[in-house]
């Protein structure tokens, strides 16, 4: 739970940006504040490779002004 976590949170953020639910839920919440444990450690090795996947959401989420659209390129 805690990868799936780490992997699509900043996919979620990037889409959802105005909507911010993934600070505001419980488990999310939860979550991060492992996440954040573990970061001092090694994470941003990990995480690296997966910078140009998010760029590329981010970059294709820019503009889209509705929730149809955002749910596109999730799927």
């Amino acid at each position: 739970m805690l990868s799936q976590h780490l992997i699509t949170k900043p996919l979620f953020d990037a889409l959802f940006e105005n909507y911010s639910f993934t600070s505001h839920t419980q488990v999310s919440a939860s979550l991060d504040a492992v996440v954040e444990l573990l970061e001092d450690h090694f994470l941003e090795k990990e995480i690296q490779p997966l910078e140009k996947l998010y760029e590329s959401v981010r970059k294709r989420a820019k503009g889209i002004d509705n929730p149809e659209g955002r749910q596109r390129i999730v799927i």
